[in-house]
């Protein structure tokens, strides 16, 4: 049976709101070595994807664009393809003007990650990180998934 095929691409750039918009953001030589994760949205459809991957129904193909994203001729390169794939649920906002992540655990309660650790693992330094996901500007709390590409886990 051929598994099925989920891609996740990386984005090679900063986006257009983040101060550094344009700028490369280095994560294709960072992959699974100082990139142990990526943060997403859509928890649930993460978490569905990872079920059929941990059930060796499916792979994760992580790629990167070649040439400008979504534009005609442009194509996907792979950097790395997983068979195995955990997610943790996050919370990432501000409390008191101060930034903030808070992870499910598995346990009643989860637990309070710092911010710059989880930038870390994300490839990104702190500040990127917060203004990445705009944990300052928007007062809204973004509630996503962290999508673990290696063994760490909070």
């Amino acid at each position: 049976m051929k598994k099925k095929v989920y891609v996740l691409t990386l984005s090679e750039r900063f986006p257009f709101y983040h101060p550094k918009a344009g700028e490369a953001t280095g994560f294709k030589d960072k992959l699974l070595k100082e990139k142990h994760h990526t943060v997403r949205g859509n928890a649930e459809f993460w978490e569905g994807r990872a079920r059929k991957i941990n059930d060796h129904l499916a792979v994760l193909s992580i790629r990167v664009w070649v040439g400008k994203p979504y534009a005609k001729g442009s194509t996907q390169r792979e950097l790395a393809c997983l068979d195995h794939l955990n997610c943790q649920r996050v919370t990432l906002g501000t409390l008191d003007g101060k930034p903030f992540a808070h992870v499910e655990t598995g346990t009643r309660k989860g637990k309070d990650i710092p911010v710059g650790r989880i930038a870390r693992n994300d490839g990104l330094s702190r500040n990127d990180f917060i203004d990445w996901f705009r944990l300052m500007t928007i007062p809204k709390d973004f509630h996503g998934v962290i999508l673990h590409l290696t063994d760490t886990r909070y």
